[in-house]
Formats: C-alpha cells, structure tokens, sequence
C-alpha cells in the first residue's frame, strides 16, 4: 500500500517521468500496473520478473539479471535521454551502499551525468513495504 502511494506521489505530484528499482517482483508488479496507467516507464532491477508480465504492462521494463549489468543499463538509458544530472535515492544497507550504489555512479560517470544528490532511506522503511508470508 505504502509503495502505491509513493508512486502516486512521484508521478503526479513531482511529476517524475521513469520510476527505477523496485528490487523485487512484489515491488515492480504495483508500480508497472500504476505506470501504464499514468504512461510512465517503470525500470525494474528485479532479478525475476514473469515473462507474461511485459505484454500485460508494456511500461514495465526489467533492466538485467545482474546488479552490475543493471546499472550500466540505467546508465545508458539515463544517457540515452540526455539528462546530465540526477539525483540517486536509495536504501542505506551495506549490499547497496557497497555493490549497487558505486556501480551506479561509475556506470553514470561513464555517460557523462552528474550525480546531483545521494539520498538514503532508512533499512526500516523498505520492511515496511515488504509484504508478510
């Protein structure tokens, strides 16, 4: 509920044309639902997202398999569309301040855009958006 409503906020009100992470398929299905109805590119870094799932949500993209293959392809994508400065929210755990995040900012580097803040969210948010077995 609370990633829906994050969504929401992002699209509508900050007017933010991709959405990028959603580290699992719990995360990305949601937000791929809500992107095709507001048209906006969801970038998935899910390792495992269902075949079946593109055709339904063709604003569902999953970047790759790998957290390194992942980021050069939001940096080539980030490259792509010319933007040079960005700004890079993530959540503060050693596996992304330690794999993903620096992998990230030498993948943008390599497409000449500027890391315009780093901003971390707390490990107990991200528990909050993870759904109970």
């Amino acid at each position: 509920m609370y990633l829906t409503s994050l969504v929401k906020t992002l699209v509508k009100k900050h007017h933010a044309s991709v959405i990028v992470g959603l580290g699992t398929w719990q995360e990305a299905e949601p937000a791929a639902s809500l992107g095709n109805k507001s048209q906006v590119p969801i970038l998935s870094l899910a390792n495992e997202v269902p075949s079946w799932a593109f055709p339904h949500w063709p604003f569902l993209v999953n970047a790759a398999r790998n957290q390194f293959a992942q980021m050069k392809a939001v940096a080539a994508i980030i490259g792509s569309w010319q933007w040079r400065k960005v700004n890079i929210i993530y959540e503060d755990t050693n596996s992304a301040v330690n794999s993903i995040t620096p992998y990230l900012i030498d993948a943008l580097q390599e497409v000449e855009t500027e890391i315009n803040a780093l901003v971390h969210l707390l490990p107990f948010l991200s528990t909050i958006l993870r759904p109970k077995n």
